[in-house]
């Protein structure tokens, strides 16, 4: 019997993947896997049918948000690296006229 479902669970492991998908395991609330549970009772489809449309609907409004992150933090960069430069150069210029004992306003 033991080596039964040894040899059972060892086959389940060693399983070659599907030709169309991959498998991907996450954690959820139990809540989340009771609604699901019951949407595909009642429908006759699977759980895994609804979480793959639900990240395919998802997913383009999720890397848009990511993107429109990105560029805003790309674009702070480069506005904090243009001030920092032309606070240089304006400090610069105030030493370089404060040594050749030019007065500033």
């Amino acid at each position: 019997m033991f080596t039964c479902i040894a040899k059972r669970k060892a086959s389940v492991m060693a399983q070659a993947s599907h030709p169309s998908s991959r498998v991907v395991s996450v954690r959820m609330p139990g809540s989340i896997i009771e609604r699901l549970d019951a949407l595909a009772e009642r429908t006759g489809r699977s759980r895994g049918l609804y979480i793959k449309m639900a990240v395919t609907a998802m997913l383009p409004e999720l890397e848009r948000e990511h993107w429109n992150q990105v560029a805003a933090k790309f674009e702070d960069d480069i506005i904090e690296r243009k001030f920092y430069e032309i606070m240089q150069n304006s400090l610069r210029d105030i030493e370089d006229e404060h040594r050749d004992g030019e007065t500033f306003l």
